[in-house]
C-alpha cells in the first residue's frame, strides 16, 4: 500500500518539489537520497557482482534516464498529465517485448496495443489540438515525459 501511495503520488511531490528547490538541486537531492537508502545494499553487491557490473550500469542509466526525463517533463507540464502518459509504460512494454524478446500477440491484444497508443498519442498532442496549457500541460514537456516512459519500459 505504501509503495502505491508513493510511486502514485510522484507527480505530485515532484511538482511540490520543483516549486522549492531548482531543477538540478532536486535531481541530485532524489538520487542523494536513493544512494543513502541503498549504499548498503551496494557494498555487499559489489564485492560478489563485479563481473556482472557493466550491464548492471548499463540498465541502470536507462532508469536514471527515466527519472530525469520525468523531472523535466512535470516541470513543463502538468501532474496529471504525466500520470495519463506513464499509464501507456505497460503498453510500451509489450510493444518491446514483441520486437526485442521475440514475443507474439494475439490480433486481441494488437488492437489493444493500437488503442492504447492512438490515445497516448492524443494526450500528448492535446496542447496542439487544444491550443492551451491549462489544462493539458506542454507539448515539449507531455514529449519529455513519452521519452522517459519509453525508458522506463526498456529498462522493466
Amino acid at each position: 500500500m505504501l509503495a502505491a501511495v508513493l510511486s502514485g503520488g510522484t507527480p505530485t511531490f515532484t511538482k511540490i518539489g520543483l516549486n522549492e528547490f531548482p531543477l538540478f538541486g532536486f535531481i541530485f537531492l532524489r538520487f542523494f537520497i536513493s544512494l543513502l537508502f541503498v549504499s548498503a545494499i551496494l557494498v555487499k553487491v559489489l564485492n560478489k557482482a563485479r563481473k556482472e557490473l557493466l550491464p548492471i550500469v548499463l540498465l541502470s542509466l536507462l532508469s536514471t534516464a527515466n527519472i530525469v526525463l520525468f523531472t523535466f517533463g512535470v516541470k513543463r507540464t502538468t501532474a496529471t498529465m504525466s500520470q495519463m502518459i506513464y499509464a501507456a509504460v505497460p503498453i510500451l512494454a509489450a510493444v518491446l517485448s514483441v520486437k526485442l524478446l521475440k514475443e507474439t500477440m494475439t490480433a486481441r491484444k494488437i488492437g489493444g496495443v493500437v488503442l492504447g497508443l492512438v490515445g497516448m498519442m492524443l494526450i500528448v498532442l492535446l496542447p496542439l489540438l487544444n491550443h492551451s496549457t491549462a489544462g493539458s500541460g506542454d507539448l515539449v514537456g507531455n514529449l519529455m515525459i513519452v521519452l522517459g516512459a519509453v525508458s522506463f519500459s526498456v529498462y522493466s
